[in-house]
C-alpha cells in the first residue's frame, strides 16, 4: 500500500506544481486522498461505501450461448469464441500446440480442448475464457466426451491406443484405458434400464413324496419380480405331467383352468412384488411309476417378453402291502386261562387218571 501511495502522490505532484497557489495546494490534496480511498478498494459517493468491481478478464463475454472452435494452426493453437446470435468471433483464447477436440462441461463452466501436438488438454473457465489447467495425457490425444454428471472426461490418444479418464475434480489423470489403434472418436451413452414386469413360476411338492397309487398335490405360484405391474393381457400357466401321473384337479382362487390341455389363465394387474393366489394340481400316481420323475410349468404373458420355467423332481415310494389277518382263537394263549388254551389240556385231573403210572389205589 505504501509503494502505491507514493506513485499516487508523484503523479499528483506532476500534475500540480508545488509552485502553486495554496488554493490549486489544497485541490492537490484533495485528490490525493480520493486516490488513496480508490486503491483501499472502495468508492466513497454521497455518502454510501460501495465495494469496487474487480476488472474483467480481456477474454470474458456476457452471458449467452457461444460456439468454442479449435484452430489447430499455429503455436501455440487457439480456440474461437463464436457469439450464436451475431454468428461472430468475440474473443480467441490461447491453448496448447495444435488443438483438435472441443468438448463442453454439462453446466457450460469449462471447455475441454485436446491439444494433438502438445499431448495435452487445455481446461477453459468460459467466465473468464482463459485456460485455467493443462492436463497431461497420452500421446496424440483426439476426441474427448464428458460424462452427463460432469465428473468424468475421456480423451482418445491416437498415438498410444489408449483412453485418458480426467477426474475433473481435480483436474487429473486417473486412469488409462487400452483400447484398439488409433482411437479417434469418442461418446458417453447411458443405457437406460429395461423396465417391464417379469413373472417367475415356483412349483412345490407338499409333503415331499409321492406314493404309488395314491394321489399327489403340486402348488403353483406366479410373482412378479419386474419393475412394472403387468399390463393386463393375459397370464397362461401350462404343466406338463411326466409318465405315471394323471391329473385329478387343477384349480385356484379367480383363475380359469382345464385339464386338457393342462392349463389356467387370467388377465388381473399384477403389481410388482406381488403374487397371484396358488395354483393346486392334484393327480393321480400309478402303480408302475419309476422311483423319481420331474414335472415341469411355464408361465408366460402379462407383457413379459420371457418364459419362466418351474420344474419340480419327485421322489416316488412304494404303497405299503397290507399285514395279513389275526387268526388265533381268543382264548389262546392267554395267561390264567386253563390249559393256556392247548387242547386237551382243559381236562381235570389230567395226569392222575387211575391206573396210570401205578400209583393210583388197587382195587381188589
Amino acid at each position: 500500500m505504501a509503494v502505491r501511495e507514493s506513485v499516487i502522490e508523484e503523479v499528483a505532484e506532476d500534475a500540480v506544481s508545488s509552485s502553486a497557489p495554496l488554493g490549486r495546494r489544497v485541490h492537490r490534496w484533495w485528490w490525493g486522498g480520493l486516490l488513496r480511498t480508490l486503491v483501499a478498494g472502495l468508492v466513497l459517493v454521497a455518502g454510501l461505501a460501495l465495494p469496487m468491481v474487480a476488472p474483467r478478464s480481456a477474454h470474458a463475454v456476457p452471458p449467452g450461448t457461444y460456439a468454442y472452435v479449435a484452430n489447430a494452426s499455429g503455436n501455440p493453437g487457439t480456440v474461437s469464441v463464436v457469439d450464436t446470435v451475431t454468428n461472430t468471433v468475440v474473443v480467441a483464447i490461447p491453448v496448447g500446440s495444435g488443438p483438435v477436440g472441443v468438448a463442453v462441461s454439462p453446466d457450460g463452466t469449462r471447455v475441454y480442448v485436446t491439444d494433438f501436438s502438445g499431448s495435452t488438454v487445455s481446461v477453459v473457465d468460459t467466465a473468464t475464457n482463459t485456460v485455467v489447467a493443462t492436463v497431461p495425457v497420452g500421446s496424440g490425444p483426439f476426441g474427448l466426451a464428458v460424462l452427463p454428471d460432469g465428473t468424468r472426461v475421456y480423451v482418445t490418444n491416437r498415438f498410444d491406443g489408449t483412453v485418458s479418464v480426467i477426474d475433473t475434480a481435480t483436474d487429473t489423470v486417473v486412469a488409462t484405458v487400452p483400447v484398439g489403434d488409433v482411437p479417434l472418436g469418442v461418446a458417453i451413452a447411458v443405457v437406460p434400464q429395461q423396465v417391464a414386469p417379469a413373472l417367475r413360476l415356483t412349483k412345490l411338492t407338499p409333503g415331499g413324496t409321492f406314493t404309488r397309487g395314491g394321489q399327489g398335490t403340486y402348488t403353483l405360484t406366479v410373482t412378479n419380480t419386474g419393475d412394472e405391474p403387468t399390463d393386463g393381457s393375459t397370464v397362461n400357466v401350462s404343466d406338463t405331467l411326466p409318465a405315471g401321473l394323471t391329473s385329478i384337479s387343477f384349480s385356484g382362487t379367480g383363475w380359469t383352468c382345464a385339464l386338457t390341455p393342462l392349463s389356467c389363465t387370467r388377465s388381473d394387474v399384477l403389481d410388482p412384488g406381488e403374487s397371484y393366489p396358488p395354483l393346486r394340481l392334484t393327480v393321480s400316481i400309478a402303480r408302475n411309476t419309476p422311483n423319481q420323475i420331474t414335472n415341469s410349468a411355464t408361465v408366460t404373458g402379462g407383457g413379459t417378453t420371457g418364459v419362466s420355467t418351474a420344474t419340480n423332481t419327485t421322489t416316488i415310494t412304494k404303497q405299503p402291502k397290507p399285514r395279513p389277518p389275526h387268526h388265533d382263537r381268543p382264548d389262546q394263549g392267554k395267561p390264567g386261562m386253563p390249559g393256556h388254551g392247548k387242547p386237551g389240556q382243559d381236562r381235570p385231573n389230567h395226569g392222575h387218571r387211575p391206573g396210570h403210572g401205578g400209583h393210583g389205589l388197587r382195587v381188589a
